[in-house]
């Protein structure tokens, strides 16, 4: 019996050892709490996508700024409890030359278009494959906001969050806008 069980724990841990994420019950469980995971030191991954207007955005595309990344999708009720917060959000920063926001879902073209229409949304939104997303996030849930810092390292990732439009305006405002002004305006 041990040495079926130790074998189970060798087989287990090599595959741990092999993947290229942090293990969700170690480094990145820290996204899941209230406060989220605060200077991670890890780089965030490259990826490629387009805008349902053709717009490319690659890695690059975040090069020398404060990177705001939300990723969601519609049937999400805390990603679309978000979104009049995330609008205020992308407004309040949109103009500042060191800042950038994108969203990222794998939603249909199609139905981007009907979820901006009826959500007033403003700010860009990336398409990309489903099992594209999930190594980005950490393999996390729905929605993660990471906020990217001027050398392309997560300097903030939180996954989760409230379904209500106040608690989530509260959470942008009170978690998210702070994380910003912390890498845009430094003291």
């Amino acid at each position: 019996m041990k040495k079926i069980l130790a074998a189970v724990l060798l087989l287990v841990g090599s595959n741990a050892i092999g993947q290229d994420i942090p293990l969700l019950d170690t480094t990145m469980k820290k996204a899941m709490s209230e406060k989220g995971y605060v200077d991670t030191k890890i780089a965030f991954r490259d990826f490629s996508g387009n805008t349902t207007d053709g717009r490319i955005y690659t890695q690059d595309s975040l090069k020398n700024k404060v990177t705001f990344v939300n990723f969601w999708f519609e049937h999400c009720a805390p990603c679309v409890a978000e979104f009049d917060a995330l609008n205020k959000l992308y407004n309040k920063y949109k103009n500042n030359p060191g800042f950038r926001f994108i969203s990222i879902t794998f939603e249909k073209p199609e139905d981007i278009k009907r979820i901006v229409k009826e959500q007033h949304l403003d700010f860009p939104i990336i398409i990309l494959e489903r099992e594209k997303i999930y190594p980005l996030i950490f393999q996390l849930g729905f929605p993660t906001t990471i906020i990217v810092d001027q050398t392309g390292k997560i300097s903030y990732i939180k996954t989760g969050g409230p379904v209500e439009k106040k608690l989530a305006q509260q959470q942008v405002d009170l978690v998210f806008s702070k994380q910003i002004d912390r890498l845009l305006f430094p003291q």
